[in-house]
């Protein structure tokens, strides 16, 4: 039956166990039986004293697994369980400093790794050869840390290795945290600026065109242009009464708070204002997701029709 409190040690891990054994015992007034001797004591003292001993002992040998409690065969008091413990074990985990240190000199970032695991790696080497007597000093840490960076830490890298005095390693994980956070910023993408400014307002179909850039009650395939009184399009993309602004009888409308030039070409005269109409809105919407990518051109043809529409776009003030 092991302490609930600490791990049962079983032969791994001795100095982090011993470490976690000694804040147990102290925090139950025990330690001083481990670290001091029965001297010039009274009877009472003697007797408060080996009941401590006695508790110490137990904590001890409940502590470890069934394949290490044969150390203890022979201990009589807390001190020599303690004392015997860490010949035995203590002596194996020097053996690996080398291979500590190697891990720790080899330090490097793995791929997709972030950047504080691998500051919790070299702060657990670190750790751990302090158990064994082996202090690090912070510089040292520094040097393993920046030469485990990739070559994506470059720059600050540079920066940081030439400074005078030598930062700290906390400073040094300060500023290559900032540094990340500069490289990484959460800004809006632009593809999510595109998808935002193409997406309609409107989310049901038109009953009698079926597109979603308009309500049904402003379609044009019912809906009369105010400048010829014909089907089919909006009156700021009618051709009657064009004074030729612009080449090619090109205009600049507001659409959508945003200037566009529309341009016709090649416009024919037909009556079949109706079937050119429907590709009008079909153009529409194609200026429309135009204005997630600025000085985008746009051409169409129309089956229906006997010309070709052209589409372009400045983007001017917002009129709202």
């Amino acid at each position: 039956m092991g302490n609930k409190e600490i791990a049962m040690f079983n032969g791994i891990g001795f100095h982090t166990w011993q470490v976690k054994l000694k804040g147990h015992l102290m925090r139950k007034g025990l330690w001083s039986i481990i670290t001091t001797d029965a001297q010039n004591l009274t009877a009472q003292q003697i007797r408060e004293r080996q009941a401590k001993d006695e508790k110490a002992l137990g904590i001890l040998i409940t502590s470890v697994a069934d394949d290490i409690i044969h150390h203890l065969d022979e201990a009589t008091s807390a001190k020599q369980a303690w004392e015997t413990l860490e010949r035995t074990f203590g002596a194996k985990s020097k053996h690996s400093k080398i291979s500590l240190k190697m891990q720790l000199y080899g330090l490097a970032m793995y791929e997709n790794e972030t950047l504080s695991s691998l500051v919790n790696r070299l702060k657990s080497l670190c750790t751990q050869l302090s158990y064994i007597e082996c202090h690090i000093d912070d510089d040292d840490k520094v040097a393993v840390l920046l030469k485990a960076l990739p070559s994506t830490y470059d720059n600050i890298v540079t920066v940081l290795k030439e400074k005078e005095p030598i930062p700290t390693l906390e400073s040094v994980i300060n500023s290559l945290q900032e540094d990340h956070n500069n490289k990484h910023p959460h800004n809006e993408t632009n593809a999510s600026k595109a998808l935002y400014v193409s997406s309609s307002k409107h989310t049901k179909a038109c009953k009698h065109c079926g597109k979603y850039n308009h309500l049904s009650s402003e379609c044009y395939k019912i809906k009369k242009c105010v400048k010829c009184g014909k089907l089919g399009h909006p009156p700021q993309f009618c051709n009657k009464g064009n004074g030729g602004n612009g080449d090619n009888g090109g205009k600049k409308v507001t659409f959508k708070g945003k200037r566009v030039n529309y341009v016709q070409s090649e416009s024919d005269d037909s009556d079949d204002e109706d079937q050119r109409a429907h590709s009008d809105n079909d153009e529409v919407n194609m200026v429309t997701s135009a204005f997630s990518s600025p000085s985008t051109s746009i051409s169409s043809s129309n089956k229906h029709a006997k010309g070709q529409l052209k589409y372009s776009y400045s983007e001017g003030n917002d009129i709202y």
